[in-house]
């Protein structure tokens, strides 16, 4: 916004009348002012009003006030005839006398005002300049909240009036649940519009004195000066999870997202600012890592825990790189006749400094929140394929299924998926893909067109833990599936939990009007084994059938190709060709 004009000009069609009125203001004032001080300068006043009719109205108006006032102030000042004829050339020296005065008033008057008309630009010009870079510099340009660098003034000025008057502030770190899948499915501009209408919602959500800001990507924070009661704070948090909550319209239809919110009081996490802002970002991360939609108010202890957290990055970033990871097999076996029908890999990590293996719950979800799942899972998928190859190798046909993260589907991995089935010299049918039911609904139009490519390519695919998520049934049509999996959520019940039975009892159902195989996972009781035979459920997986084991160790009778010299001989020539294309120099 501009500033101000401290003169503002009068329109044109009444300057004239005004400038009228004011010569005859001041006409009439000198005139009663003549019996004490004379006829002595009687046409100061129309200099006096010319100079303001120039100022505030323009220089045509005054120009009229210039003509009229010189035999105004004759006639109505000296009382003395407009036109006297013996006197003519005396009336026309004065005259010329006083145009040539009221000119230079008015020319004066007018340079002045043009220059003074510039400054006031100038200095507007600059205000507006300083108003724009104050908006730049403290607010975020895409949803016109506070930025991250007036988040943090305004933090540090609130913690030195905390500390003086020991009085208790909060911050709520919020970021974003699910916010790449809908710039994955609804495209950029989409995700923009509802980061605006988020920090729109949020402002609604909070009190006045409360700063809201913008972080970065999907990251907010509000800044709480003031805290009377502590549960005022979770009060907040509540409203906040539930604003986030609610269906945005953006482009491209209505989208649904959730939030995690970490908070931090200055009365337990100290007065730094960089420390209050770290520890809300810790209690967000325990938020998320608990099932996201909720918010986590920070705990000391969270301290150790980030930093453990910090060092399994580290050392995890490592173990690809100097072979600690490995692949243990769990069977899986058919109800009819007890066969070997396949294996699930379960990577497994063995840290030389540790005392055993690391099962994959304490570390599977570092991987993905950190980005190293796309490396690890690609050594996962070839190392499967090998595996897969080599007992085939041995005459021994064991298709080997694979655990699939929402954060690998993408046209690479079709790419990746190819090159691991072309390394190992194996069938397509020889790999089975496991993605879990909520992966998928992450990102449905991408996991359609992702493991339809796959399935052409003959890979099997499977819906882990199925049951758990929110698919529906023409989902289950659309997607390219071969396989169901029950959780093992509902097997831990049968048969005595009715629900439990009557869940198991309906997917098997579904699954076969649908052509799709069932396979009951967490099967570690003979009562659950018999349950889902008898409902006819295709395969059973579970620590009754058999705990996961290194390759070795997995007995399956001669049961693949005749032709196992013919197998052996044309990897042996896939293997040379590879090692011959690796020392050939690179392109110059």
């Amino acid at each position: 916004m501009g500033m101000p004009r401290m003169f503002v000009r009068v329109a044109p069609a009444y300057g004239f009348a005004i400038a009228l009125a004011l010569l005859a203001a001041a006409v009439a004032v000198r005139a009663l002012l003549t019996p004490l001080i004379g006829t002595e300068f009687a046409s100061a006043p129309v200099f006096v009003a010319a100079l303001v009719v120039t100022w505030y109205l323009g220089t045509a108006p005054a120009i009229m006030i210039a003509l009229l006032g010189y035999p105004a102030a004759k006639l109505f000042v000296r009382r003395e005839p407009v036109l006297i004829t013996t006197e003519l050339l005396g009336d026309l020296t004065g005259w010329a006398m006083y145009a040539t005065l009221i000119a230079l008033v008015i020319g004066f008057t007018r340079r002045f005002r043009i220059g003074h008309d510039a400054v006031l630009e100038a200095i507007g010009d600059r205000q507006r300049s300083e108003e724009r870079l104050y908006q730049q510099a403290n607010f975020d340009a895409l949803t016109g909240i506070a930025n991250r660098m007036l988040f943090f003034d305004r933090l540090n000025m609130t913690l030195e009036h905390v500390t003086r008057h020991g009085n208790t502030l909060a911050i709520l770190f919020i970021d974003i649940d699910g916010f790449k899948d809908v710039n994955d499915t609804h495209g950029h501009l989409a995700g923009d519009q509802l980061l605006t209408k988020i920090a729109g919602s949020l402002k609604e959500s909070v009190r006045t004195e409360d700063t809201v800001a913008r972080l970065g990507g999907d990251e907010f924070a509000v800044l709480v000066p003031r805290l009377d009661r502590s549960r005022d704070v979770t009060h907040l948090a509540s409203k906040v999870l539930k604003a986030i909550a609610q269906p945005f319209q953006v482009e491209g239809g209505e989208v649904t997202v959730s939030a995690s919110v970490g908070v931090a009081l200055s009365s337990d996490s100290g007065n730094d600012s960089a420390r209050l802002v770290k520890c809300a970002d810790m209690a967000m991360f325990r938020a998320k890592k608990q099932g996201k939609h909720r918010f986590q108010v920070f705990e000391r202890q969270m301290l150790a825990e980030r930093e453990r957290y910090h060092r399994m990055q580290r050392r995890l970033k490592d173990a690809l790189a100097g072979k600690e990871f490995m692949l243990h097999y769990q069977p899986k076996r058919t109800f009819h006749n007890g066969h070997v029908a396949g294996v699930e890999a379960l990577i497994r990590w063995k840290p030389p400094e540790g005392p055993g293996l690391v099962m994959p719950n304490e570390f599977i979800w570092i991987l993905e929140d950190s980005g190293l799942i796309e490396g690890v899972g690609a050594w996962v998928v070839h190392e499967a394929c090998a595996q897969a190859a080599a007992w085939q190798c041995q005459g021994k046909a064991i298709p080997v299924a694979v655990n699939v993260s929402a954060k690998q589907i993408g046209p690479e991995f079709v790419t990746l998926v190819r090159h691991a089935l072309e390394d190992a010299v194996i069938d397509g049918s020889m790999l089975e893909l496991e993605i879990t039911e909520s992966a998928v609904m992450r990102r449905v139009e991408d996991a359609i067109h992702v493991l339809g490519e796959l399935r052409a390519m003959g890979v099997k695919i499977a819906i882990d833990d199925f049951g758990t998520g929110h698919s529906s049934l023409s989902l289950m049509k659309r997607l390219p599936l071969d396989v169901l999996k029950i959780d093992r959520s509902f097997v831990a019940g049968l048969p005595l939990n009715e629900g439990d039975a009557s869940i198991c009892n309906a997917i098997i159902q579904m699954a076969h009007s649908l052509n799709l195989r069932v396979v009951a996972e967490g099967i570690e009781h003979p009562w659950q084994y018999d349950f889902l035979k008898q409902h006819d459920c295709d395969e059973a997986q579970g620590f009754l059938i058999g705990r996961p084991v290194v390759a070795e160790q997995i007995l399956v009778a001669h049961n693949g190709d005749e032709n196992v010299a013919d197998l052996r001989k044309l990897r042996a020539q896939r293997h040379r060709l590879q090692q011959q294309l690796q020392r050939q120099p690179p392109p110059a």
